[in-house]
Parts: structure tokens; C-alpha cells; sequence
């Protein structure tokens, strides 16, 4: 993960021809999420690419990306608001509710009760079912879609608090079948304040 105030680049290789990549990038002000076959994303990008907000204001990532909403509050004015504290794992969070301008979407955010940390994202879709039109397939399954971020393993680095441990959960549930993949991923190292190229936040290198 690489990224400035203005832009985000994320990749993980894996060991798979049927999903060799994960790519999620914000650059110049568009979300980008290359195919990781032709035609085809993976779950976890078909989600982020159905609801760009996750990367345009700034959420995807939490605290190890500079474009994390909360860094320049007065700069971002990020929409959102305390919505009350809830237990998890046996700790007390904050809860703050984000505005997601869409009835169906909601985003909440959980920040350490003691240390103020932030320590969890969840992106959740409910698609209610509704009663058929004559003449107008029926929509009678409800569903939800939740992809959850865990941020976890805080260390002082350079006089930053940041995690080392990130999990990416990804959960389809409906009347009909559930799924749930999980991303993993250990820090080893932050690298701050280096020199990048100008032309570095790209998945499509000019040739030369």
C-alpha cells in the first residue's frame, strides 16, 4: 500500500491463476480496479467498484493510507457523526455513523473506547425484498453484503500509532447462500516520507 493525500494504490499477489491479483487504486480522482481476469473482478473488487464512496472519501485502508478522511479534518469535513458506543470482543467503541447517500449502504466506523484508535470499518448493503409489479419479476430475496476492515497490532512508528495487522472480511448472505472470503495481511514495515515518481500512481506504467 502507497499513497499521498490525493491517491491510493494497493496491491497483494497471490498464488493463483484463477485470481492471481488484488488491485485497488484511487488516482487523480477516480477510483481504478483492474480486472484480475479478462472481464471479470474479484468479489471483493465488484463491491468496492459498486460503491466508489469506500475510496472517494478517503475510508478504504483506515489510518495506513495519508488519504484517510480524519488526518485534516478541517481540509476533508468528513459527514459523519457519533451514533452512541457498542462492546466488542469485550471492549467499548465509539461508534461513528459516515454518510453513505444511499438509503441501502451504510457505513460505520469503531474506534478503541480507551485508546481512540480506530480498529474497524464495516461497508454494509441490505437489498430489502419488495413486492412484485404485475407484468415485473418479482424481487421477494433480501440479501446483505458487509465487507469489513480490522485494523489491529498498534506499534509507535516514527511517533505515529499504526496497526501491523489488517483483515479484510467479505460477507454475501441471502435466503439462498451465504459466502465469506478473508484477506489477511502482516506489516513488516512502514516506510515514510519517500521520494516517488511523478508518474508512479498508475496500474499502467508508460512504456519506455
Amino acid at each position: 500500500m502507497v499513497s499521498n493525500p490525493e491517491n491510493l494504490f494497493f496491491v497483494i499477489s497471490l498464488n493463483s491463476k484463477e485470481y492471481p491479483f488484488e488491485k485497488i487504486g484511487f488516482f487523480d480522482g477516480k477510483a481504478t480496479l483492474p480486472f484480475i481476469n479478462a472481464g471479470s473482478r474479484s468479489m471483493l473488487g465488484t463491491f468496492i467498484t459498486e460503491h466508489e464512496k469506500v475510496l472517494s472519501d478517503g475510508l478504504f485502508g483506515g489510518i495506513m493510507s495519508l488519504r484517510w478522511p480524519f488526518l485534516d479534518v478541517e481540509k476533508n469535513k468528513p459527514k459523519a457523526k457519533l451514533s452512541g458506543t457498542k462492546k466488542i470482543d469485550g471492549r467499548k467503541m465509539y461508534v461513528l455513523e459516515f454518510t453513505s447517500g444511499s438509503n441501502d449502504f451504510s457505513i460505520r466506523l469503531y474506534f478503541d473506547g480507551e485508546t481512540f484508535n480506530h480498529v474497524r470499518s464495516e461497508y454494509r448493503r441490505e437489498v430489502v425484498p419488495r413486492q412484485g409489479t404485475f407484468g415485473q419479476a418479482n424481487q421477494q430475496a433480501s440479501a446483505v453484503v458487509m465487507l469489513t476492515e480490522h485494523f489491529s497490532d498498534f506499534k509507535s512508528v516514527d511517533g505515529y500509532t499504526l496497526p501491523h495487522a489488517y483483515r479484510v472480511n467479505f460477507l454475501s448472505n441471502s435466503n439462498t447462500a451465504s459466502n465469506e472470503n478473508i484477506w489477511r495481511v502482516n506489516v513488516a514495515e512502514y516506510r515514510l516520507n519517500q521520494k516517488l515518481t511523478d508518474d508512479f500512481f498508475t496500474f499502467s506504467p508508460a512504456s519506455k
